[in-house]
């Protein structure tokens, strides 16, 4: 993922949709989304927010594959429950959730 039009095309595959999709969302062509994901041609930066805000990614990490924000930040007990919750399936992810919410109402009492 060494481009910004690979990194689309993840995405939109990680997604499940298809290029048509996504095009419509952005209100582009197709052709327009195509050329995009082969680096053949640069979205505007309008466009580029929407694709972040849609896939809900950082622009950062859109355009440069790298992410700032969040690794400087973080302590190192951070950065392994998110290790560790990356590598549960989704039927895990949904019962740390689930879990999660149920301990922070509970903290609220």
């Amino acid at each position: 993922m060494g481009s910004l039009g690979s990194r689309i095309a993840y995405l939109r595959n990680k997604r499940g949709i298809s290029q048509e999709e996504l095009a419509k969302y952005l209100k582009i062509g197709k052709s327009t989304l195509g050329m995009y994901e082969t680096d053949r041609r640069e979205p505007s930066y309008e466009t580029t927010q929407k694709i972040a805000t849609y896939f809900e990614v950082t622009i950062d990490w859109l355009v440069t594959g790298k992410e700032k924000k969040m690794s400087a930040i973080l302590s190192e007990k951070d950065k392994k429950i998110i290790e560790l919750y990356d590598a549960l399936g989704e039927k895990g992810k949904d019962y740390i959730l689930d879990l999660m919410e149920k301990m922070s109402e509970a903290n609220k009492k």
